[in-house]
């Protein structure tokens, strides 16, 4: 009996251990550990952090050469099947596969340039999670940022599961798409080395990326969410600091302002400033990457998502369809994701801005104080009008990231499709 209590305790103990690694409560110090294990397994960036981290080095270096093998494999397949040009589908078919792997490099390298801005911003944001303003509110918005990351890890999870298989079920479909011609030697060996290891290593690539800085993104949204709450509390406070010095039986304040109230405002002011700063910095440092990075995918998905229902429209449904249809859902729902993230920028500045505005005018003025009141008005102006022009992300300097621009997405894949089908 007491080594079955024993087997029992160490099978519970195990099972802790692997929940707490996979699914943890609480971030820890690193929001991002199982976003980076994911970027790993696509092969596309991988910074070791700890010593555990360097031990997987090995595997992202599979990783990262066997999607240059499936690179190969994916081209040399497409360029065989050229002489299918009188079946349009088809060819459309191939001709997008090749692009989806060539924009997959293309991501990688926009990964790559940038490395230091997203391992800057990453640290930036584990450091801010030490900092707690507001026990209960900080607490609460934190590890709802922490449970959406681990969301999207779950789900790119279900989606490299559901390609695995996908690719693994006998299909006559994915057969004749993805075999090689048997006039080549071992096409079988390399056909089947391709089918079982496609994924998670394209699935991960595919989605990791964008998964990483929209999850970096809506860090600096909840950071900025922070902000707003402490700056909220801080008005709160300043106006009920100044309205009671209003006597009763007056219409006016009392013009003996207390010196130890007004200098704790004056560096209570000073220090949102001072985090304001640094948080619009760290935005404005992540701009351009992200603005490049956009505009790549946005394009990108522009073109594959009319073009993919078009092949779905003109073959029949099978389990390469299936495949289609989960990468249509995927670029839908990555690039709204990011539109709506960035699009509610705007809607925290604006609160932000309103708690300016309140605090603007609960400062108190007396004479012996009027320079500094003077300085601390012309500062909250400057912040308030810094934060309304924070928020604004553009497409490759063509038009601003919002919710509108995925509604143009959707009218230019419709586009698409009608072109294509009348082409035809």
């Amino acid at each position: 009996m007491n080594q079955v209590r024993i087997l029992k305790r160490k099978v519970q103990q195990d099972w802790k251990s692997c929940k707490d690694f996979l699914w943890p409560s609480e971030p820890g110090n690193d929001y991002f550990r199982l976003l980076d294990y994911i970027v790993a397994f696509a092969g596309t960036r991988f910074v070791p952090k700890n010593r555990r981290h360097k031990r997987l080095l090995p595997l992202w270096k599979v990783y990262h050469w066997m999607c240059h093998y499936h690179t190969v494999y994916l081209f040399s397949n497409a360029i065989a099947h050229l002489d299918r040009r009188d079946n349009f589908g088809e060819f459309s078919w191939f001709l997008m596969i090749a692009l989806e792997v060539f924009m997959g490099h293309v991501k990688d390298f926009i990964v790559a340039k940038y490395t230091d801005e997203i391992e800057h911003a990453q640290h930036f944001l584990n450091k801010q999670a030490t900092i707690v303003l507001d026990s209960v509110y900080d607490r609460q918005r934190r590890k709802s940022y922490f449970r959406k990351i681990q969301i999207v890890c779950a789900a790119i999870g279900l989606v490299s599961l559901n390609m695995l298989l996908m690719m693994t079920i006998p299909s006559a479909q994915i057969d004749e798409l993805f075999a090689l011609s048997s006039s080549i030697p071992l096409s079988n060996v390399l056909y089947y080395f391709f089918k079982f290891t496609i994924s998670p290593a394209w699935p991960c690539k595919i989605i990791s990326s964008t998964a990483l800085i929209t999850s970096i993104l809506d860090g600096f949204k909840t950071e900025m969410m922070i902000f707003a709450n402490d700056l909220e509390s801080t008005v709160q406070h300043s106006e009920s600091s100044c309205f009671g010095r209003i006597p009763v039986s007056g219409t006016q304040r009392n013009q003996n302002i207390d010196e130890d109230s007004f200098r704790n405002l004056q560096h209570h002011i000073y220090r949102k400033i001072s985090r304001h700063v640094e948080l619009l910095e760290k935005i404005k440092k992540f701009q351009p990457f992200v603005e490049v990075f956009f505009f790549v995918l946005y394009f990108h998905a522009m073109v594959l998502i009319g073009t993919y229902i078009f092949v779905i429209l003109q073959t029949e449904f099978s389990i390469g369809s299936a495949m289609i249809l989960m990468a249509v859902s995927v670029y839908f729902l990555k690039c709204y994701f990011w539109c709506w993230v960035i699009n509610s920028f705007q809607d925290v500045n604006e609160q932000i801005a309103v708690h300016i505005m309140k605090l603007i005018t609960a400062i108190p003025h007396s004479k012996e104080h009027h320079l500094e009141y003077t300085e601390l008005r012309t500062m909250l102006m400057i912040m308030m009008m810094r934060t309304q022009s924070s928020a604004e992300f553009s497409c490759g300097g063509l038009s601003v990231i919002s919710v509108e621009l995925f509604g143009n997405l959707l009218n230019v894949s419709y586009s698409v499709i009608t072109f294509l089908l009348n082409i035809i």
